[in-house]
């Protein structure tokens, strides 16, 4: 799923009839930048920081 800014926002993966998963989940700064992505079903979380 991507926003108006072309910018990814969920990242989602199915195989064969089974239920979609969630793989990744991002989050966006309002310059654009990565500031946080969920992976794994929200199993682990990465902030980002940029100078």
């Amino acid at each position: 799923m991507y926003d108006s800014q072309n910018r990814l926002l969920k990242h989602f993966h199915q195989v064969d009839s089974m239920p979609e998963e969630l793989l990744t989940e991002n989050t966006y700064n309002e310059l654009s930048e990565l500031t946080n992505k969920k992976v794994g079903n929200n199993l682990q979380s990465i902030d980002y920081a940029y100078n």
